[in-house]
């Protein structure tokens, strides 16, 4: 009897034991779990960072979104060799270091960071991102009119490939950005007579998708003669111009209504900035302006906004009727006036030793 007792006793030990080992197993299993999803909800992604551009006084880069951030800290070094410093931090994706000089190159790396019960967690260091020196200043400049055109020059910038040219009416402010130069001159032809026009510039250049600015020049000035005239000249008449506008508005308009598409409205500035090409296409017929750039930056310096824009060029057809079936014979031209992404439209109209310069310009 005490044998059986005994033996019974052991074998509820036994069993014991087991079940308690069982329950260990359960527990650390359940642990290991809770521990391994708890590591990788705490893991962030590396940031990248793209250098956008570099004036005298900032560098302005964008950071790219890591899911799960806070924001971001940012750290910079003056050459790749030196230990970085901790100069900020932003929740936002872009950030403007405003505390730098003209004449160094900085070099910046971001990290990712956010706060798990009362923990900070940061990622790894992004690649490294350099931003050149600044461009010197614009010197030696100086403003002259002849008649329909003020003449600005100045003294070549090392390392520029463009200039910049801005132009106010008041010496004070409210300069505009109206064109840009490959050379060390930039000739001004839409002014008015009798008017005092306040110009300044600066060195620009586009480096590695950088785009680097040079610090600007002094302001110069020069006053218009009661001869200056608007970009439409030769031997063009502003009667003829607004009449020859205005019908090949109307052609275009019956072009597009055929086929179910809205009409074309115009605006002032949209038309001066089509004379403007149309006087520049009779000194280069080409999508590209006098001074290097895009036909779209006539837009910008008539202060015409968009999202899109297209352009059209002809010359030497005698009609507006002429022009608009020649354009409308032409794919590329054609796609243009009926593209459904335009809602406005300026006419540019020159003549010129009784050769006729035609310009379409398009904006949504």
């Amino acid at each position: 009897m005490k044998k059986n007792m005994r033996w019974k006793r052991a074998f509820l030990i036994v069993l014991m034991s087991v079940a308690l080992l069982n329950i260990t197993t359960l527990i650390s299993v359940n642990v290991d779990k809770v521990t391994v999803h708890a590591a990788a909800a705490t893991k962030l992604n590396t940031p990248s960072i793209t250098v956008l551009s570099r004036t005298p006084s900032t560098v302005n880069f964008t950071i790219s979104k890591v899911t799960g951030a806070s924001g971001y800290r940012v750290y910079r070094a003056a050459s790749k060799a030196e230990a970085f410093v901790y100069i900020g931090k932003t929740t936002s994706l872009k950030y403007k270091d405003t505390k730098v000089s003209t004449s160094r190159t900085y070099y910046y790396k971001v990290r990712a960071y956010k706060t798990i019960n009362g923990k900070t967690i940061t990622s790894k260091y992004s690649a490294i991102k350099a931003a050149g020196k600044s461009m010197s200043k614009t010197t030696s400049i100086t403003a002259k009119n002849s008649g329909s055109v003020n003449t600005i020059t100045w003294s070549k910038v090392s390392n520029a490939s463009l200039y910049n040219v801005y132009r106010s009416t008041s010496k004070t402010g409210g300069y505009r950005f109206i064109g840009a130069s490959k050379t060390t001159a930039y000739k001004d032809s839409k002014i008015s007579a009798n008017t005092t026009y306040y110009y300044r510039m600066r060195g620009y250049r586009k480096s590695a998708g950088v785009k680097y600015y040079g610090l600007y020049s002094n302001v110069v000035s020069v006053t218009t003669g009661s001869t200056s005239s608007s970009p439409v000249s030769g031997n063009t008449s502003d009667n003829e111009a607004e009449s020859y506008a205005k019908e090949v508005l109307d052609l275009v308009n019956k072009e597009r209504t055929s086929r179910g598409l809205s009409e074309l409205t115009t605006t002032t500035s949209l038309r001066d900035a089509a004379n403007k090409r149309a006087v520049e296409i009779e000194q280069s017929f080409s999508h590209t302006r006098p001074n290097g750039t895009s036909p779209f930056t006539a837009l910008e310096e008539y202060g015409v906004s968009y999202q899109a824009a297209g352009e059209n060029i002809a010359y030497g057809q005698r009609t507006p009727a002429e022009v608009v079936e020649a354009w409308m014979n032409s794919e590329g031209h054609r796609k243009n006036i009926l593209s459904e992404s335009f809602g406005k439209m300026g006419v540019g109209y020159y003549k010129k030793n009784n050769t006729i310069y035609w310009v379409q310009l398009f904006t949504n």
